[in-house]
């Protein structure tokens, strides 16, 4: 080995250190384009030290490694520190997502068979590379952190889009495809997230329990509209067959009745007879005072059996004979 007192005295690519030839450098420009000095005096590219993160490219610049994302990579939160996939894209099926990409959970993720195929920040899940997490911030928005990954869902209604809530499965769902969400012969949306029931018109009623044709009483069909008949001294809408009825109705000798389970659940003057309201009584108050509940019908007691002599009248008074 040479020795030395100043650099001119060692060989080109050499420096005098501490009187001795050596192969180094003091400054960058005693190394190639693509190098830097570094604290050793030695000539080393500057990105041999990884100084980037997961997922980034290094290239040389003036000497100096300069991070950036790898395509359809995006800084986390720069380069140096680390990258991510851009942002999954929403989905409905999977033609919707570009090639080696699947719909899961409503996103476009790339497909897997192993973690190995997969991101270092990345774990197959159920075919499909998903970002790996500690708390719900780790995750983009529409997402939770859920056994270590982040996966499609919600933690409070307020998570969702505002036609959206959060059901008990943690996923934001449309609480309108709930069946009893609302009553029948209703109209079921959502506004800023609170269900909002009402009456499809012209019914009324609660919507929460159910809605029904306005009553109009009556005494014969001409006093209802063309499309109603007078039946229990109320107007019924008239059918051909249950296409012509609401939900809760069926068509029977052309009129609407409705359909149930408990005399309570029918008009006045009807009756709950093999799940259909129908004109009928149970009990005399059923009944006006001139009439009685004879064989399940409001009668003149004194026509159905009339129970005085001969040259006597009968008069009905409370429902009785005298």
């Amino acid at each position: 080995m040479l020795t030395c007192r100043v650099d001119n005295d060692c060989f080109l690519g050499h420096i005098c250190l501490q009187n001795q030839c050596v192969f180094g450098c003091h400054v960058d420009e005693d190394c190639g384009g693509n190098e830097a000095c570094l604290e050793d005096n030695k000539c080393t590219n500057a990105c041999e030290a990884n100084p980037c993160g997961p997922n980034s490219i290094c290239t040389v610049v003036n000497r100096r490694a300069s991070c950036t994302c790898a395509p359809n990579m995006v800084p986390s939160p720069t380069a140096k520190i680390g990258c991510l996939r851009s942002p999954a894209t929403l989905c409905s099926e999977n033609r919707d997502c570009s090639k080696d990409y699947a719909c899961y959970d409503g996103y476009c993720r790339p497909q897997c068979g192993s973690d190995q195929e997969c991101l270092n920040n990345e774990r197959c899940d159920f075919g499909a590379c998903k970002p790996v997490c500690r708390i719900d911030d780790d995750c983009q928005s529409g997402e939770i952190c859920r056994g270590s990954i982040c996966s499609s869902g919600c933690r409070h209604d307020l998570d969702c889009p505002a036609s959206l809530v959060c059901d008990k499965n943690q996923q934001c769902s449309d609480p309108c495809k709930i069946p009893t969400i609302c009553g029948t012969n209703t109209k079921c949306s959502v506004v800023d997230r609170k269900v909002q029931c009402s009456c499809i018109e012209p019914l009324v009623g609660n919507p929460k329990i159910g809605c029904k044709n306005p009553l109009v009483s009556c005494k014969s069909s001409e006093e209802c509209a063309k499309d109603k008949s007078c039946y229990g001294n109320q107007c019924k809408t008239k059918c051909r067959n249950n296409q012509n009825c609401l939900s809760d109705e069926t068509c029977v000798k052309g009129i609407c009745r409705s359909i149930c389970s408990a005399d309570n659940q029918c008009d006045n003057g009807l009756v709950c007879n093999n799940r259909q309201c129908e004109v009928g009584c149970r009990s005399d108050n059923a009944c006006s005072e001139d009439e009685a509940c004879v064989n399940g019908q409001c009668r003149n007691p004194c026509q159905a059996n009339n129970p005085c002599g001969i040259c006597s009248k009968c008069q009905v008074f409370n429902h009785g004979m005298q």
